[in-house]
C-alpha cells in the first residue's frame, strides 16, 4: 500500500550514498597526491640536510687549516690556505646560486 513511499525514499538514499561515495574518492584521491608531494619533501629536505652537512664539515676544514697554517708560521702554507679558503667561497656561492630560484616563489610548496 504504500510501497511507493518507500521505493522514493529509497532512490534517494542511494542517489545520497552515490555522491557519498563519489566525494569518498575525491578525498582518498586528493590524500594520495598529498602523500605523494610529501614524499617528494622529505626527499628534498634530506638532500638539503646533507649539503648543510657537507657546508659545515668544509668550513671546519677550513678553520682548521688556517690555524695550523698561522700555528706554523710559514708564509706559504697562510697563503695556501688563503688560496683554498678563496676557491672554496667561490665554490659555495656557485652552489647557492645553483639552488636558488630566480623567482623565490617559483617551485614552493602550495
Amino acid at each position: 500500500m504504500f510501497s511507493w513511499l518507500f521505493d522514493s525514499g529509497m532512490d534517494e538514499v542511494r542517489r545520497s550514498l552515490k555522491l557519498l561515495h563519489a566525494k569518498t574518492d575525491l578525498i582518498i584521491a586528493k590524500q594520495e597526491t598529498m602523500m605523494a608531494r610529501l614524499d617528494d619533501l622529505l626527499v628534498k629536505l634530506q638532500e638539503n640536510e646533507d649539503a648543510e652537512d657537507a657546508i659545515i664539515q668544509l668550513l671546519n676544514d677550513v678553520v682548521a687549516e688556517l690555524r695550523d697554517a698561522q700555528a706554523s708560521g710559514d708564509p706559504a702554507k697562510v697563503e695556501a690556505a688563503i688560496a683554498r679558503v678563496e676557491a672554496s667561497t667561490t665554490k659555495l656561492a656557485a652552489a647557492a646560486v645553483q639552488g636558488t630560484p630566480a623567482d623565490p616563489n617559483a617551485g614552493g610548496v602550495e
